[in-house]
């Protein structure tokens, strides 16, 4: 009754409401999907490239020390460092390599610990970053098949792409030096490296076309003596074998033995390799990336302590104030690109949803003006998500945005309930404030039924602390914390604006 005799009061009042919880909108931050607490670490560590596999085997002997000195919590372990011809590490989004070890932790369950997995990982980080040698350190949280369906990269990913190779190297480096500075960033790499040590053959390409000799000719005959030539296939009792020819192990080592590899020439005499080329030291990429036929040098990190949102809009002001070299367009990837493409997608849907609902009504009611005034009461709901997601501590994800387009059709509910019986009450006689009134009191307890078996619903989701419960923890938080404001805002709102506009109309 205090709402309908002072219509304009309450409706000022919800909307400072809505105005003021608004602004914990940059409190709370936004992320892709929340991160779970899987039970399940990886360390991944990267020596100077070149680094012999017992060097590695040293230093992940060290952090297999620290593991099972600082972490109580230990259920099971593997350590691992060096490469294979076959296997599925690549596939798990793992490099290998001589001077690249791995390791994974195994937990107990979350329930017989005090200590979360990203704390343990925070620990483990500043251990082993102590070890000398170490370039490159990855402490992830994520389980192994997640991160296959995640693609296995970090939740950070800018791509730099241009033609020039040093150019991007040394802007990747101004990047990576502005991130280190941007609080919640961890475990910062590039994922280009200049310094693996290789062998230069520069072939005198005068000399050698003198002697009728092609750089494919002495290219392959490197190939054949050094990496090997799969000569034939011999059969035997049904199985099939490889013949694979090189030089023997000891006629392989040096430098010399690569200078004095004999390269046949055409009439059959054979003549040294440094006679043709000149053979020595150098160092280059590991690996080229190449994206849109351009060039791609990546700057990673991981998120600890702060939502992956605000970071990532930290690292564009930076970027927003450094110099960018002519050529170099810069894009973000891995889950950034990913949360900013849902959210667009899930935000037209809410639109297109809200747009769709209005019609269906509109055709119902045979009026434009009651689905709006039902129609009103949707951005309310954001009071209760906001304030659920604050007080609840999760971030708006995802998972948080699927709960409010869930809302929608809830909230329109509820309007439809209240709003079609004062129509029906009109239509009987009643005048405007009687029908709200006796609408109002007659439609309380459906619409209450409606709201509370929902939010009991959602409520073990809220409540939950197990394993696994935070990713779907927000969307209990959003539907919940939605559902309960938007039902007040259905009881005390909607009338109050459905009796306003109708006292002007008449």
């Amino acid at each position: 009754d205090r709402s309908l005799e002072h219509p304009k009061v309450t409706i000022a009042l919800a909307s400072a409401l809505l105005l003021s919880t608004l602004a914990l909108f940059p409190l709370i931050g936004t992320e892709f999907m929340p991160e779970q607490d899987a039970s399940y670490l990886r360390v991944e560590t990267e020596l100077p490239v070149g680094t012999r596999v017992e060097e590695t085997d040293r230093v992940m002997r060290q952090i297999e020390e620290i593991v099972r000195e600082a972490v109580p919590e230990l259920k099971a372990m593997f350590v691992r460092c060096g490469s294979e011809e076959k296997s599925l590490a690549r596939a798990f989004g793992s490099k290998m390599g001589s001077h690249i070890g791995h390791a994974g932790i195994r937990l107990v369950d979350k329930e017989e610990r005090n200590r979360s997995s990203q704390e343990i990982a925070s620990l483990l980080r500043r251990r082993i970053s102590s070890i000398p040698g170490i370039l490159k350190l990855t402490v992830g949280t994520q389980d192994p098949m997640a991160r296959v369906l995640m693609g296995g990269g970090k939740a950070l990913s800018l791509e730099l792409m241009g033609h020039d190779l040093e150019e991007l190297y040394t802007f990747a480096l101004k990047v990576k030096k502005a991130l280190e500075q941007i609080q919640g960033a961890v475990d910062i790499s590039i994922d280009y490296d200049p310094r693996k040590p290789e062998v230069h053959v520069t072939i005198d390409r005068e000399r050698a076309s003198t002697l009728g000799l092609t750089v494919e000719q002495i290219a392959e005959t490197l190939r054949t003596h050094f990496y090997g030539h799969e000569a034939a296939q011999f059969l035997e009792a049904g199985s099939e074998y490889e013949v694979f020819l090189r030089l023997k192990e000891p006629q392989r080592r040096t430098l010399r033995d690569i200078a004095h590899t004999p390269i046949t020439l055409p009439d059959g005499r054979h003549v040294l390799l440094k006679n043709v080329a000149r053979v020595e030291v150098g160092r280059g990429p590991v690996e080229i990336y190449r994206k849109d036929q351009m060039r791609i040098i990546r700057v990673e990190a991981n998120v600890r302590g702060r939502p992956m949102g605000d970071v990532a809009a930290d690292l564009d002001r930076a970027l927003s104030e450094m110099e960018r070299p002519p050529g170099v367009m810069i894009s973000w990837g891995g889950q950034v690109k990913e949360q900013r493409k849902s959210f667009r997608d899930l935000l037209l849907l809410f639109a297109l949803g809200v747009i769709l609902v209005y019609m269906v009504m509109a055709s119902q009611f045979e009026s434009l003006l009651h689905p709006f005034i039902i129609m009103f009461s949707i951005p309310f709901l954001f009071i209760g998500v906001l304030l659920s997601l604050f007080i609840g501590g999760a971030t708006l994800s995802l998972v948080s945005l699927i709960g409010v387009v869930m809302l929608v059709g809830i909230v329109v509910n509820n309007g439809i309930v209240l709003v079609d019986y004062i129509n029906i009450l009109r239509a009987r006689g009643l005048g405007p404030l009687e029908a709200i009134r006796t609408g109002g009191r007659r439609r309380l307890r459906p619409v209450l039924m409606t709201a509370l078996t929902t939010m009991g619903g959602v409520f073990p989701m809220v409540i939950s602390r197990g394993e696994g419960s935070e990713a779907w923890r927000p969307l209990g938080l959003t539907v919940f914390g939605g559902l309960f404001t938007s039902t007040l805002i259905t009881l005390i709102f909607v009338p109050t604006l459905y009796y306003m506009m109708e006292k002007r109309r008449r």
